[in-house]
C-alpha cells in the first residue's frame, strides 16, 4: 500500500472506530494526502490530539454523583468478577480518557460515612452503552463487600473528576519504550492503556505504539487477571509487546518466572536506563517501597534508583 493511501485510509478507519466527527475526517482528507513523505508522523500527531481532546468532550460521567444500573456480572475467578453497568446514553461510549479512573460510592445507613473508592474501567472508552469494572472481593473491604452483593438491576453511584486522570496516552505514544510493573488488580490502569495501544488487530496501532514490556506479578496462576486478553494482544504484536509473568507461590508445573518483581527481574527483562524508558508502577505499598518509593513521594528510591533510572523516567500510579 502506498504511503499516501496508508495515511488516509488507516487514519480514517481509526477515526470511524473511535467515533471521531466528520470534520476530523475532512481534515485528514485534505492534509494526509498532501504529506506522503511522512504520513505516519502526521497520523501520530492527529492521534495525540484526539487522545487528549476527544474523551474530554464526551465523557458521560460528570463531577456530580449519578446512578448507573448493573447490567451483567461475569465471574472471573474465586474472588474476582467483572461488573458491567449501563451508561446514560446507550449509543455512545463512556469517553473516559486513558489511564483515568472513576469514583464509585456506597451510601451508608444512618450516621455512618459513605464509602468512596476509585476504580479503573477495564473496558475501552468507546465501548457503546456500558462500562466494565473489575473488582476483587476482600474479606475486610467495605466497598468490595458491597459490590459483591449487587444484583443485576441494582444501581451504583459513579462520578469522574479531572485529577483522576493519571498519565495521558499521548505521552506514552511519544516514548520509545514503556515498561509496566504491575501486581494483582493494579493491572487495570496498565490494561486500559494496552487496550488503546494494542486492542485492535490494526496496522496503524502497531506502527504508532511504543515498545511495551509488562512484568505482571501475582500469587498463583489462577490469580492472573485479564490473562487471555493481555496474551492475545501480545500474540498480535510480538515485536511490540512482551509480557513476563511472575508468581510468588507457583505450582510445581509452572514454567514462568518465580518470585516477586524485584531488582533482578528488572535487570533481566527491562531496557537499560540509557534507553530512557518510561516506567509505570502500580501495585501494593510493599511493591512501591521495594521498587521506587511511596506513591506520594516524588523522589525515586528502591530498586529502580539503584539500577540507575531517574525520577523523570518513573511514573507511580
Amino acid at each position: 500500500m502506498a504511503a499516501t493511501q496508508f495515511s488516509r485510509e488507516a487514519a480514517q478507519g481509526y477515526l470511524r472506530a473511535n467515533e471521531i466527527s466528520d470534520l476530523m475526517n475532512g481534515i485528514l482528507e485534505g492534509v494526509a494526502g498532501d504529506t506522503p513523505e511522512e504520513p505516519l508522523g502526521y497520523i501520530i500527531g492527529m492521534l495525540e490530539k484526539m487522545d487528549d481532546i476527544k474523551p474530554a468532550l464526551k465523557c458521560q460521567l460528570s463531577e456530580e454523583w449519578s446512578p448507573l444500573t448493573l447490567d451483567k456480572i461475569d465471574e472471573v475467578n474465586h474472588n474476582c468478577k467483572i461488573l458491567k453497568f449501563r451508561l446514560p446514553e446507550p449509543s455512545r461510549g463512556l469517553g473516559l480518557q486513558v489511564c483515568a479512573c472513576v469514583l464509585v460510592r456506597s451510601t451508608a445507613e444512618g450516621d455512618a460515612p459513605d464509602v468512596v473508592r476509585p476504580y479503573t474501567p477495564v473496558s475501552r472508552g468507546n465501548q457503546k452503552g456500558t462500562v466494565d469494572l473489575l473488582i476483587k472481593v476482600y474479606p475486610e473491604g467495605k466497598m468490595s463487600q458491597h459490590l459483591n452483593t449487587l444484583k443485576v438491576g441494582d444501581t451504583l453511584d459513579f462520578k469522574h473528576i479531572p485529577f483522576n486522570r493519571k498519565i495521558p496516552l499521548s505521552v506514552l505514544r511519544k516514548e520509545k519504550h514503556v515498561v509496566m510493573l504491575a501486581a494483582g488488580t493494579a493491572i487495570t490502569p496498565m490494561f486500559q492503556a494496552l487496550l488503546e495501544l494494542f486492542g485492535d488487530d490494526c496496522e496503524l496501532q502497531k506502527k504508532t505504539s511504543p515498545m511495551v514490556t509488562l512484568l505482571f506479578g501475582n500469587r498463583t496462576e489462577k490469580d492472573i487477571l485479564l490473562r487471555k486478553d493481555i496474551e492475545e494482544m501480545a500474540a498480535r504484536c510480538p515485536k511490540k509487546f512482551k509480557i513476563i509473568h511472575y508468581l510468588s507461590t507457583p505450582h510445581e508445573e509452572w514454567k514462568g518466572e518465580r518470585g516477586m518483581i524485584d531488582k533482578k527481574a528488572i535487570e533481566a527483562h527491562c531496557p537499560k536506563p540509557s534507553i530512557k524508558p518510561k516506567i509505570l508502577v502500580c501495585g501494593p505499598p510493599a511493591m512501591y517501597k521495594a521498587l521506587c518509593g511511596p506513591r506520594g513521594q516524588p523522589a525515586l528510591s528502591g530498586a529502580l534508583n539503584e539500577l540507575g533510572y531517574t525520577e523523570e523516567m518513573v511514573f507511580k500510579f
